[in-house]
Order: structure tokens, then C-alpha cells, then sequence
């Protein structure tokens, strides 16, 4: 394990990247890092392994600007490399960067200015761009404290690749689960939102390039599943609920139904059950006050409204039960900008659209089979009387 030293000066951010086989992005990330408008960081860079020639890219770059700092060691994951370097980092300051994304230019000083205005909020995040194999798609993310916190037992609330934290915070909660080498952000952001404020900048400030080889596209996924939800457990456990098996199955498919709308079952079922599960973390929420009010209506809302967007292919059966929903009726409350419809707007818009065009599809269908079906009978009728 060889490591260079730093100067002597306390930089205002550690940039902190990880790299596993990544020569050919490499330079290009740590570029975008060190022509950053925020000049005053060190970048620790952590070869964890590499057998592609990745570890002379960054010493060649480490020799042309002290900025760069290089820890080389046998591989042991990307947990475990994140906190070999963060014991090496200075910065109160951390950032994390991915070996194959670029920096937008403002992105650290945009960052670190709203961490010294915002002194309780702990972990910072951003929207991300993509490029590579999939091009110019914005992931945004929840904006504001609240709607971060509200997030948190459903989803990944923060792009680890673009986030910004205290090092003191992180370090107090023991770094990265080495352990979890399949969502060790997920379940760092989850507990440090037990005692502190979390949030994103409303902008992108990464563009992310996806590509087969990265680190995300190799892991099991359905591994990477059961971490997540034991993530997702440990925040519901906040609320008194304890989800086991079928239950903790059932929300992870309403928190992934947005995207993964292949696993949504069909029918009536799947809905009742879910919108009987939502409402019970809406009571259990009622009752510990461990989410803000409005921000957690407001999330239910969007995850209800998810789930029947998955369904609209059944009509306007899906409309009428997501109508009548409680769960519509307090999101549309806390946005406090509700339409005729007793929606939220424009989203419950969309998905009535969405179910009357499938309803007319149906109806199409079902017009055009009667058709035939009379044509048939019409076609026999004639035939029986020859």
C-alpha cells in the first residue's frame, strides 16, 4: 500500500474518488475536478486494485499537481476504499467523485457555499446528467430537508456520485459499512437523517456517464435488493413498524413502482394493498411525528399516484380508486393547490389521461371484438340456412 503526501496547507475541500479500472475515464474525471472555479482542494485518490492501468493515470496526474494525493492497495471494495481515503482526507469538507463522471465547473464551490449558510444540514447533495449510453436524462432528486427526510423510506434521496458532507459527521457515524457493498450510501444517508439535515441543490452539478463496466451495472441485483431493503427496514423502524417477508416486499414495490413498473402485479389486489399500506405508515407517522406533516403527505401522495400510474393499462377503474384515496386528498392538501379534480394538478392530470386512454383503448377492443363476434354469428346464420 504506498500513499504521496500532501503540503502542508488545510485545504477547504478533500475530493474523495475511489478507482477500480477506469483508465479511460479517469484523467478526463479528475480534470473536471482540479479546473474546478473552487480552487482550495486536495483530491484523494484511492486505487483500490486496479489491473487495467488506472493507478499510473493518476500518479502521472499526481506528479504534475500536488492537489493529488494517491493511496494504492490490494482491492477490497468500494465501502472500504471510501474509508481508506477518508482517513487520509483534511478537508472539513468532503466530496464525493466517481472515477468515470465529470464535475460541472461550480460544483464544489456552489456546494460548499450552501453548507456555510446552511450549518445543520450535514450531507449535500445535487440533480446529475447523463451521458455515455444514456444521454442527457436530468435525475432529480427531493429538494429541501423535509422532503429529504420523507424520502428516506422509500428511496435513495441523494446521488452519491454529486453529494458534499462534513467529514466530522460521517466520521462519527463510523464511515461506510464495509460490509454493504451494495447500497453503502443508502444506509450511511439513513442514519445520519436519525440526527441530522440532509438536502440537495436544486441544479445539476454532475454529469454522470453510464456505461456497462461501471461499478452499478456489475452488482447482483438481487443483492443489491436485500440491502436495500434492510435500508429501508431500519428508517421504517423509526415509524414502530418492523416489515418482514411478504410486507417489506410489498414496500419496495410500491417504492420502486415509478421505474420498475414490471414488477407491479395487475389487478385491484395490488392497489387495495398498497394504498392499506400507506395509509398505515401515514398513521404511524400521525403517531411518533418523526417525518414533517405536509413533506410526508406530499411523498405518500407521489407513491400512491406511482403505483396507479403502473396501472393505468386497467382504465378508469384506477382513476376512481386513486380519487378517492385519502392519500390523494392529504397530498393534495399539503401542496395546498388543489384542482376540481381534488387532485394535486398537472401530475393527477397526466394520470387521468393516462387511464382514459387506456380505457378507450379498451373500449376500441372491446367494441372491435363484438364486431367480430357478430360477424361470425351472422356468418353461421347464413351458412345454417343453406
Amino acid at each position: 500500500m504506498t500513499a504521496r503526501t500532501a503540503s502542508s496547507a488545510t485545504p477547504r475541500v478533500s475530493v474523495l474518488m475511489a478507482v477500480y479500472n477506469a483508465a479511460p475515464y479517469v484523467r478526463a474525471s479528475l480534470e473536471s475536478i482540479l479546473t474546478q472555479s473552487l480552487g482550495e482542494l486536495e483530491v484523494v485518490v484511492v486505487d483500490d486494485g486496479s489491473t487495467d492501468g488506472s493507478g499510473a493515470v493518476v500518479e502521472r496526474m499526481a506528479a504534475q499537481d500536488a492537489r493529488v494525493r494517491v493511496l494504492r492497495q490490494e482491492n477490497r471494495g468500494l465501502p472500504a476504499a471510501l474509508n481508506a481515503g477518508l482517513a487520509l482526507a483534511r478537508a472539513p469538507l468532503v466530496a464525493r467523485m466517481d472515477a468515470d463522471d465529470l464535475a460541472l465547473p461550480l460544483r464544489l464551490e456552489r456546494q460548499a457555499a450552501y453548507l456555510d449558510a446552511h450549518p445543520e444540514v450535514a450531507v449535500l447533495g445535487g440533480f446529475v446528467r447523463t451521458f455515455g449510453q444514456a444521454r442527457g436524462n436530468v435525475w432529480r432528486y427531493p429538494v429541501g430537508p423535509a422532503a429529504v427526510a420523507a424520502a428516506m423510506p422509500f428511496v435513495n434521496p441523494i446521488a452519491h456520485p454529486a453529494v458534499m458532507f462534513r467529514r466530522a459527521v460521517v466520521e462519527a457515524q463510523g464511515g461506510y459499512d464495509e460490509a454493504n457493498a451494495y447500497g453503502e450510501d443508502y444506509a450511511l444517508w439513513a442514519a445520519l437523517s436519525a440526527r441530522h439535515a440532509l438536502d440537495n441543490l436544486p441544479e445539476v452539478v454532475l454529469r454522470y456517464r453510464v456505461h456497462g463496466g461501471q461499478m452499478g451495472a456489475v452488482r447482483a441485483d438481487d443483492v443489491r435488493r436485500q440491502w436495500y431493503m434492510r435500508t429501508q427496514a431500519a428508517v421504517l423502524g423509526r415509524l414502530g413498524l418492523h416489515p418482514e417477508g411478504e410486507a417489506l416486499a410489498l414496500h419496495h414495490r410500491i417504492s420502486t413502482a415509478h421505474w420498475a413498473t414490471a414488477e407491479v402485479p395487475a389487478g385491484s389486489g395490488f392497489r387495495d394493498a398498497a394504498e392499506a399500506w400507506l395509509l398505515g405508515l401515514a398513521a404511524a407517522d400521525a403517531a411518533t411525528g418523526v417525518f414533517e406533516a405536509r413533506a410526508f403527505a406530499r411523498r405518500l401522495g407521489w407513491h400512491w399516484r406511482m403505483v396507479c400510474r403502473a396501472q393505468a393499462g386497467e382504465g378508469l377503474a384506477v382513476w376512481r380508486q386513486y380519487r378517492r384515496s385519502a392519500l390523494a386528498r392529504e397530498a393534495a392538501r399539503a401542496e395546498g393547490t388543489p384542482d376540481a379534480l381534488g387532485g394535486t394538478g398537472a401530475d393527477d392530470l397526466a394520470l387521468l389521461a393516462a387511464c382514459a386512454l387506456h380505457f378507450g383503448q379498451q373500449r376500441r377492443r372491446a367494441l372491435y371484438g363484438a364486431l367480430r363476434r357478430a360477424l361470425r354469428w351472422r356468418q353461421a346464420l347464413s351458412r345454417g340456412g343453406k
